[in-house]
């Protein structure tokens, strides 16, 4: 992400959020809408990041995916 889409040192947490959507999309491209997310920032995404999509459960008509964020100066977030 370029340096304007940052808040200081770390991106702002609605574009890490969006990026990690994105993310689990690109991974899972099969997935039904997105109906809720939960997100704890738990340090600075800052510098290059890691995206790591998993899917934790898988039903009949919802499906949970876990997503970590990590940064330079490691976990950044984690969104389910």
């Amino acid at each position: 992400a370029p340096p304007s889409w940052s808040q200081g040192r770390t991106l702002y947490g609605g574009m890490t959020a969006a990026l990690a959507w994105a993310a689990a999309a690109r991974a899972f491209p099969d997935l039904p809408p997105l109906r809720s997310v939960q997100a704890a920032f738990v340090g600075p995404a800052a510098g290059r990041l890691a995206f790591a999509p998993t899917i934790l459960r898988q039903g009949k008509s919802a499906t949970t995916i876990g997503v970590d964020v990590r940064g330079e100066a490691g976990m950044a977030a984690r969104l389910t």
